[in-house]
């Protein structure tokens, strides 16, 4: 039997605030947030929103196949940091599963003016056949700082117009297809063993018919970016591409190839594809910065020309439609990282960022607070290291480059709550009150709603801060330790 033995130390801080109102939603898989799946935070988006719904996502993984519907415009989905926010699912194409290959995503993306940032979406299925990791469809989708993981067809590139910054993209066949206008800019595109195409552009819906003839594709451009491999993948073994359907093109600028690049540098697909449509480069070098030898490229493909990269290849015509030109860069400008971090008795301070909707703030790495104050309450922690970050308007959070190793004053001889008893692992008042529990790291690790007694159980022996909140929104906070026999 666990029996809790709780001895209380010095007795109470000031209130301490998890969250701000900076984000509408907060998706949390451990239960402390607004919703448990990022399925059902999209479901609670206003319909064809002209304002923006900003969703942030705690770390965990969320193993659900979701959809962001078409009516969900102007979303922004937040990660808590792109490496424990992980969206996973494993759909695969066949018979067996009675989906067709469009339909295997882990995530479709069907609103438009979608963003996201710090999310890693993965379709686990593996070498099983057409396995999507995401589907976008709606215009003008922005994704910066995400993983996108799966072995064949990751990243379908279906419709309309979408950016990638700073993403990471890995694959095995054809990993990067589609007919959208999709560029790959300053992202990872890692190659794994078992395949050989990275791209397989589509009958791009989005070109530009000169007077002359000529017809430009604005299809998948991926630049300033590093086309990687496992280490078991052999040299001279992966096309940059081949064409899926005609009229369709793939271009690779100021990029950096590994040597598993192969010579001819494109294939054909079954047919004549290739020769409605446009595969080109434009300064590519190795990764140690020597120029690709081209000499042996097929000779349906191109090496851009200047005036080409000039005219064309600038994000301003790229992504051109209609006469609109949308500036996807700015989509992703962060504000500035906060300086001057410092601690101030218990308190974490820091100098306000122009513009900023809020901050979040991480200690030792993991998240500690989200607040649109430019301060936030630390009771129990003594030392530690400190980040913030600026966020603004659309949820686009700053560089974590700026922390601190702080230390802590924390005087708990003040008391300006209501009071609680605790007898043994029994938390009681005379009314109601929520209970959180937070390590000395401020994470919550434990949570009870609305009652006069709360009985904690499960916890290891450690030093707790325990938050008592009241109705009229009194706070009680007591530092002690749990002792488990």
């Amino acid at each position: 039997m666990r029996i809790i033995q709780i001895t209380i130390f010095l007795i109470f801080a000031t209130s301490m605030s998890l969250f701000a109102d900076v984000f509408d939603m907060v998706v949390d898989a451990s239960g402390n947030g607004n919703y448990t799946t990022i399925q059902a935070a999209f479901n609670a988006v206003p319909d064809n929103s002209d304002e923006r719904t900003l969703i942030f996502v705690r770390a965990g993984t969320y193993t659900e196949k979701v959809v962001l519907g078409a009516n969900k415009n102007n979303v922004s989905l937040i990660g808590e940091d792109v490496d424990t926010v992980v969206l996973s699912w494993n759909d695969h194409a066949g018979s067996a599963t009675g989906l067709s290959s469009a339909n295997t995503y882990t995530f479709m993306v069907e609103g438009s003016d979608f963003y996201m940032q710090n999310v890693t979406v993965q379709n686990t299925a593996g070498n099983i056949g057409q396995a999507l990791a995401i589907r976008t469809v709606g215009d003008r989708g922005v994704y910066n700082n995400c993983k996108f993981l799966g072995f064949q067809d990751t990243y379908y590139a279906h419709k309309n117009r979408q950016y990638n910054y700073n993403c990471y993209v890995e694959g095995a066949t054809d990993f990067i297809y589609g007919d959208a206008t999709a560029v790959f800019d300053n992202c990872t595109v890692n190659c794994m063993k078992g395949g050989q195409y990275i791209t397989a552009p589509s009958d791009t819906k989005l070109f530009t018919q000169f007077t002359s003839g000529n017809v430009f594709y604005h299809g998948l451009m991926i630049i300033n970016s590093d086309v990687t491999a496992d280490d078991d993948v052999p040299a001279n073994s992966y096309y940059l591409g081949r064409p899926w359907q005609p009229r369709a093109s793939s271009v690779y600028i100021y990029c950096r190839l590994g040597n598993h690049v192969k010579p001819q540098g494109w294939s054909t697909w079954n047919d004549d594809n290739h020769l409605s449509g446009f595969y080109g480069e434009y300064q590519n070098t190795d990764f140690e910065g020597n120029p690709i030898d081209f000499s042996q490229r097929v000779e349906w493909s191109s090496q851009i020309t200047d005036a080409r990269i000039q005219n064309f290849y600038k994000y301003s015509f790229f992504f051109k439609k209609n006469g609109e030109e949308w500036d996807s860069e700015k989509v992703t400008k962060a504000l500035l990282t906060p300086e001057n971090i410092h601690a101030d008795g218990s308190k974490i301070l820091w100098n306000a960022v122009e513009n900023a909707l809020g901050y979040v703030v991480y200690i030792n790495g993991s998240l500690f607070a989200i607040t649109s104050q430019s301060y936030a309450d630390a009771p129990g922690v003594d030392a530690a290291e400190v980040s913030v970050k600026s966020v603004r308007d659309n949820g686009v959070m700053s560089n974590e480059e700026n922390s601190n190793l702080l230390t802590f004053v924390n005087d708990y001889n003040s008391y300006n709550g209501f009071a609680i008893s605790i007898a043994g692992n029994i938390i009681s008042a005379h009314e109601a009150f929520t209970l959180s529990v937070f390590d000395t790291g401020g994470h919550l690790v434990y949570y009870a709603p609305l009652s006069k007694e709360h009985k904690v159980e499960d916890l290891n022996s450690s030093t707790y801060i325990l938050k008592a909140e009241n109705t009229k929104g009194e706070i009680s906070i007591h530092k002690c330790m749990f002792k488990i026999y």
